[in-house]
Parts: structure tokens; sequence; C-alpha cells
């Protein structure tokens, strides 16, 4: 059972959504809070929710995870306002779907690899320094998305997929190089959760973009609610899951589906190989 009184969580993309779900669990469990977000009034919505469910201290700081800058501040900002983090949440991303492939411009790209992907990992080079240094068990999650298992078809879903799938890497990684210390690392692999991801994302773009025509399985009248999805997503990472999934059916059915294309793939390849060994054999000396 992991331990959360008197341990801090940060928590990026906490004003609303899933990052939202995730402190007011936290705050249930009595751990202090710091929220970060490009959503001023979010945050306070948020900050007042969490002091509510009984969080015991709560910060908030404005940032865009796009922005390394603002990133390294926010982390300053944090261990000089409580000291250690137990619980980093690198959740902040935006979504991305019902566009085209080759109609996504260069700035919209940029803008979801800066957000989703590499904002994951500056969220965290910030503060794992720190988090090895104090010794005390610890966990990051990462928030992925089961398009970071498969990119779904007929969703115009790629450039969002590729970013996602990006943080799983990452959370591989991370986990490789923190070894047998005691901090864990998960990657969160959502389906559909009640968000405000696409209004985000209609809000927030580069200016420019074609208007996306989402398809009609983003429709977030099926999702689950984010208190929901954040107590899976905890009770998984006290149990030591490495891949949590909120809707594990769904998640089952397409890390299937990959591991079929996978092998078909492998095995034509090593079919391809032996021909191509055969007919050499068979070559004149």
């Amino acid at each position: 059972m992991a331990e959360y009184k008197d341990k801090l969580a940060y928590i990026t993309g906490s004003a609303s959504g899933i990052g939202r779900g995730l402190a007011l669990a936290f705050a249930k469990r009595g751990s202090a809070l710091a929220l970060a977000d490009v959503s001023e009034a979010g945050l306070e919505e948020t900050k007042a929710l969490a002091l509510a469910a009984g969080a015991p201290k709560v910060t908030t700081h404005l940032c865009d995870v796009s922005a390394i800058d603002q990133i390294e501040r926010v982390a300053k900002e944090v261990l000089d306002a409580h000291g250690d983090v137990h619980f980093l949440c690198a959740n902040a991303g935006i979504g991305i779907a019902g566009i085209p492939f080759t109609s996504v411009t260069q700035r919209e790209v940029r803008w979801v690899m800066d957000v989703n992907t590499i904002g994951v990992y500056e969220t965290v080079r910030s503060l794992l320094p720190s988090m090895l240094a104090h010794g005390q068990p610890g966990h990051i999650l990462c928030t992925s998305s089961l398009a970071g298992l498969l990119t779904p078809p007929g969703w115009h879903h790629g450039i969002y997929s590729a970013s996602k799938f990006g943080v799983a890497a990452l959370a591989q990684g991370m986990r490789d190089e923190i070894g047998d210390r005691p901090i864990k690392v998960s990657s969160i692999y959502p389906g559909m959760v009640r968000t405000n991801i696409s209004n985000t994302f209609r809000s927030l773009r580069p200016t420019g973009g074609v208007a996306p025509q989402l398809p009609e399985g983003l429709d977030m009248n099926v999702a689950i609610p984010p208190a929901q999805a954040a107590e899976i997503i905890l009770a998984a990472a006290e149990a030591g899951v490495e891949d949590i999934c909120t809707h594990p059916d769904e998640a089952r059915e397409m890390h299937e589906a990959y591991s079929q294309r996978v092998k078909a793939g492998i095995a034509a390849s090593a079919a391809a190989i032996e021909r191509l060994s055969k007919a050499e054999a068979e070559l004149p000396a």
C-alpha cells in the first residue's frame, strides 16, 4: 500500500480532466499538491476542490509544458514550496484528431509533440534528480493513451498516436535507467474519459489549420468520469502495475490487433530472408 499522507503529488494538466481527477484522489488520501496548468481559473477550481477533499496544502503554478523555461521555473517553485516530490504525474496533454495526415500543419505537429511527448520528458527531467537524491519511495506516472497502443483507424489520429507512443517509450527508458532505486514508473493508457481535450485542442491550437471533423468514436457522452479514471489509476499504481489501462477490454483488443500485425510482419520478413538465402545459394559459383 502506497503512503500518501505527508507526501507531495505534483500534477501537470491538473486544471481539468484526468489531472483534476488525480488531484482530488490524492487529496482524499491526504497528500499535499502542486498543480500546474495553462488555465489559471481551472487551477483555482481544482485547488478549492482539493482543499475541501482533504489536501493539507495546495499550490498552483501556471505552466505551458511546451516551454522548457516554464517547466524548469515551476520545478524550482515546487521544490521551494514543498520540499521533496514523491508522486510526479506528467499528465498534461492535448488532442488532435479528425484532420487528414496531409492537412495537419507543421506548427500543429510540433505543438502536439512539444506538449504530449517532449513536455513529459522535460517535466520528469526537471524533478527526477531531486527525487533520486532524497531516496524516498516515489512514483512517476506518465499519461499516454490507448492511441499509444494502436492508431485507431478512421480517426485521422496518426500525429496524436505518435506523440503517445513516444510517452510509452520514454517511460520504459526511465524505468530502465532508474533501476532498483525506490521510484516506480508507470505509463497510463486512458480510454474514453470525460475531459476537455477536444475543446483544448480547438482553443489552443496554432492558427491556420483546417477545421477538424471529429469521428463518432470520440463521443464524450460514452466516456467515464475523470474521478473513476483516477481511482483506477491509483489502485493500479499501488499494485505496482507498470502499464495502467482505464479500459482494459479495449486495451486488450488493441494490443492483440497490434501483436497480430507485428507477428505477421515478423513471419513474412523471415520468409523473405529465407527466399533470398535460397536464391543466393542457387546462384552459379
